[in-house]
């Protein structure tokens, strides 16, 4: 299955629907966690959570949509996905949507200054458990790469080092 919070209960409302999920006590936002500067065990532990989490999600036949480091809780050894709300089935391109999904989390990742060998490690995990193609997955996520670091320097004037 997908790691997602536990919904516990949901209430309709004319705004739309809101969900009280199960809490976490340890752990925090992948990015904030990233912050605090896990040893390099914990880093690469976070990066293969977050691989097997997107993928189970691609498998699941899902794809993200807002896939960046603070759609992502980390507690206790596991990355599980909080921010459903962009959440996908794709039928019509959903490689071009895992894609973009991969490339956002890549970006986030490249802002955090996440070491290559790191990102690779993420990609290696993601790929052990959708049995893709490492060369066709970043081929599809290029385009993808392109536009949100174009994005996230005109919003926060970020630049970092391209990784993939």
């Amino acid at each position: 299955g997908v790691p997602v919070a536990r919904p516990l209960s949901c209430l309709v409302l004319l705004q739309g629907v809101l969900t009280l999920k199960e809490g976490h006590y340890e752990g925090g936002w992948f990015g904030e966690q990233w912050k605090a500067s896990p040893s390099p065990e914990e880093a690469r532990r976070m990066m293969k959570g977050a691989g097997e989490t997107i993928a189970a999600v691609h498998v699941a036949e899902l794809t993200i949509g807002a896939c960046t480091w603070s759609d992502l809780f980390w507690s206790e050894g596991a990355c599980y996905l909080m921010d459903l709300d962009e959440t996908r089935k794709r039928r019509i391109m959903p490689a071009r949507f895992r894609a973009r999904d991969l490339a956002r989390f890549a970006v986030s990742a490249e802002e955090a200054g996440v070491g290559a060998d790191l990102l690779n490690h993420f990609l290696d995990s993601y790929l052990a458990v959708t049995c893709e193609e490492r060369k066709e997955i970043v081929a599809r996520m290029q385009p993808h790469l392109k536009k949100q670091r174009i994005r996230r320097f005109q919003q926060d004037a970020i630049t970092a080092q391209p990784l993939i």
